[in-house]
This record gives C-alpha cells, structure tokens and sequence, in this order.
C-alpha cells in the first residue's frame, strides 16, 4: 500500500444487507442517473473523505475536471464534463457558524466558539444550486468549545472556565443539526434533495485520538462482538431525532430529506482506518494513529454503493409518480412495481386513500362510493386529482389496479406538483383506492 500497510484483507470484505442484495458500485449507472444534475458534501473531512472515495470510484469511466471557485482544498469542485455532473466539497466541521478561540485550549486541540443559532454562510450561501446535499458531522464536537446563542455565551463542553456551565458536547451537537437542518427548509430556492449520513464512530484503542489510541485489529468484527453504545449511540440517536423534525417541515415545502444509514455497516469495520499509514512515517500531522478517516478502497465504498441504491430507489419513484401521474389510455391496466420498496409503502396506502376520502367526503358531502357533484359536473376537484400522486407513494408495490377517471376540462393551474396539462380527452384506468377519483393523460413508459 502507499505507506506500507502491509496487510490486504481489509480488501476483502463488503457490506452485506440481511434481508437484499446490495450491488457492487457501477460508476455509469451513477453518472447516468446524475447527469446534468450535481452534489454536494456538507461537513467535516469524513464527509470529504466520502467524496474522495466516490471520485476513485468514478474514475474507471471518467476523469473529472477541477472547476473550483477557490485554491483551497476545503472547497474543491468537479465536472464530469461527459455527463454535465458536478461534484463539490464544502468544509463545514460544525455546520454552524465557528471561529477558533484558542489554537491550544484547555487538551492542545483548539477552543472553539460555536454561535448554534447562526448558519455557516461558507455553505448555506451556495447550495440553492445542487440537486442532492449529502449532510454529516461528528467527530470534531468533542474538542473544546464555548456554545454562544443569541450572541449571548450560554454554555461550553469541556472548557474549564470557571462561572461557564458544561452542558456537554451533546448540547452542542444537537443545536448545530437543528440549525443546519434549519437553513436549509430555509433556502428560497432549494429544490434539492438532503441525505443524512449518519455518524460514522472511530475504532480508537488503548486511548484516545490524542492519547495514543490506535487501531490495529485486521478483520472485520462479527455482529455479536460489538454493539452501538456510548457517544455514539448518544450521537446517532441525536441525529435520527432533529432528522425526522427537519423531514417533517421539509414536506410543507416540498422538499425531500434521505437517511443515508451507513453506523453500523461502519461500526464493524476498525480494520478498515489508515492508523499510522496513512502517511510518511516522518510527516507531522494532527492525527498520527488515524482510526477517524478510512483507507480507499475500504469499507467507506460501500457508503457510495448504498448511496447510488438510494439515488436509483428515488429514480423509480420518479418513474412511477410520472407514469401513474400521466395515467394509461386503455383500460384495466395491472401495475407491476419494484418488491424492495414494499415495507415503505404499503403502511401508506390505507393511510392515504383514507385521508383523501375524508377530505372528499367534507368538501363535497359524498360518500367515497360516489364521484362528488364537482367531478359529476365535468370540474376541477382538488382531492380526486391528488389520489393518483398519492398512490405512488402508497401503493403497495405488487402489481395493482388502478381506476382513474377525469373530466376532460381539468384546468392545467388546478394540476398538483409534478403533473403537466392533459390533453383534450377523459380515459378510465382502475386505482387501488375504492374511491374514484379524477386524472387523465397519455402512457409514458
């Protein structure tokens, strides 16, 4: 290996789902799905060391071109210039606002002064552009660090100031996502789409990162040898918590928010860090036993092979909102769907035509065995045009009927998010809800 590592069965192992197969990375079908669209890493050098794994991925189809806006390599860009993709790096530890104190501090590590309220302008100012964001953080919380709110000191983790309350680094930890998360359900003009990927934990032993610690085991642990607990588990629960919260308030504006669970795939892997090579045995560096970052290639590929499962999973639901949005021009059309997607959705499916038939029932006084008098009438009615682009994301994802019917006159500005106008002409094609709605459109395989 570059440095010397002179073992290569860290090579050999992969992530294994229980209940799937999980892929083997294939750069084309990546650069394909993202053509003409781009990306972007938020956080600290794990993050980039997630980009730099994917970029070696990419490279078996193509060598990408540097189109960064700055020299430093803490904001770096790349353009697969074939496929009109663009990957960034955006530099943000703490994902908020942050300015070191004190390069020493009370452990040598720096004191930091963290504003937990305040967006990190570095990057919250340049991701309205990007398609996907792949979020994350963690390991840096633990060094020293003043909590500010309001402009106002309201706490530290492990300053050792007198008359400062310690409220921990989990305080701090837990404002900086909320507030990430905050900026962007903020961000006037961000479409995109927001992974979450979550905490990855070190494999330090025999001490700490600046204790000694190092990590020096060869194989992979089995899942009865280790389990999530401590800080990391405090971590990624924390995570999981402000996730469903900004999730929750992504969906009033329309935009998506993805769990990228990488923990445990990660956790039993500590033969899979450079320790100390990597780098030159002489060269100073702040980690000199490193058991935070990850050798490529390594066990961190396999967070790029989830990552491309996921970015296909979101390219079929497109492909299904779409066609079921745009409808069949015949009858009885049966729907075969992907069967992975199946837990996801089929708890919907009940939820959705239930609501949608309540809401049916209020504006229009009908029962859902009956077309209300707005559809009778040949006009737009709001709930009986929302069913079909509800059903993508209920449906149980076995091959269903679907009965749709639509007055021919539905104006294209009544239309949800997603649809187009439709032609000139009503069609029929069975749905999965027993009530009928309304749409019409022309079959887009």
């Amino acid at each position: 290996m570059k440095y010397g590592r002179p073992d290569t069965d860290f090579l050999k192992w992969r992530w294994k789902p229980d209940d799937c197969e999980l892929p083997i990375f294939n750069p084309y079908q990546f650069l394909e799905l993202l053509r003409a669209k781009s990306l972007a890493f938020v956080g600290d050098s794990v993050g980039r060391n997630q980009m730099q794994s994917l970029l070696c991925l990419l490279s078996r189809v193509e060598y990408p071109v540097d189109v960064s806006y700055t020299s430093s390599e803490q904001f770096k860009r790349w353009k697969y210039t074939n496929y009109n993709f663009t990957i960034a790096n955006f530099w943000t530890p703490y994902l908020v606002r942050a300015k070191e104190e004190d390069p020493n501090g009370p452990t040598h590590t720096g004191l930091f002064n963290l504003y937990l309220d305040e967006f990190d302008e570095e990057w919250t100012t340049q991701i309205d552009e990007f398609d996907y964001l792949i979020i994350s953080g963690g390991h840096w919380f633990f060094r020293p660090s003043m909590f500010y709110q309001n402009n106002q000191l309201v706490g530290c983790h492990y300053c050792l100031e007198k008359n400062v309350t310690d409220l921990t680094f989990y305080y701090g930890y837990r404002k900086a996502f909320r507030t990430a998360f905050k900026a962007i359900n903020s961000l006037k003009n961000f479409k995109g789409t927001t992974f979450l990927r979550t905490f990855a934990p070190s494999h330090f032993e025999n001490g700490l990162w600046n204790e000694g610690g190092n990590c020096v085991r060869t194989r992979p642990f089995s899942s009865n040898e280790t389990r999530l607990e401590g800080h990391a588990l405090e971590m990624y629960m924390t995570q999981l918590e402000e996730f469903r919260v900004a999730e929750k308030e992504g969906k009033k504006r329309g935009l998506k928010f993805r769990l990228l669970d990488t923990t445990q795939a990660t956790l039993l892997r500590p033969d899979g860090h450079p320790s100390r090579y990597g780098h030159l045995p002489e060269e100073n560096v702040t980690l000199y036993n490193d058991c935070v970052h990850w050798c490529l290639p390594g066990p961190i590929d396999a967070w790029n092979d989830l990552l491309l499962e996921m970015l296909k999973m979101e390219n079929e639901i497109d492909e299904i909102f779409f066609s079921l949005a745009f409808s069949f021009a015949s009858r009885g059309v049966k729907w075969a769907v992907p069967a992975r997607h199946e837990a996801q959705l089929a708890r919907l499916i009940s939820v959705s035509c239930r609501a949608i038939n309540t809401n049916h029932s209020a504006r229009h006084g009908t029962t859902r065995s009956k077309p209300c008098r707005a559809c009778r009438a040949g006009t737009s009615c709001l709930p009986c045009l929302v069913v079909p682009l509800v059903v993508p994301l209920a449906v149980s994802y076995r091959t269903i009927d679907v009965s749709v019917t639509v007055p021919a006159t539905v104006p294209p500005t009544t239309v949800p998010r997603r649809a187009i106008s439709v032609p000139d002409r009503a069609i029929t094609v069975p749905i999965a809800c027993q009530f009928v709605p309304a749409w019409n459109g022309t079959r887009h395989d």
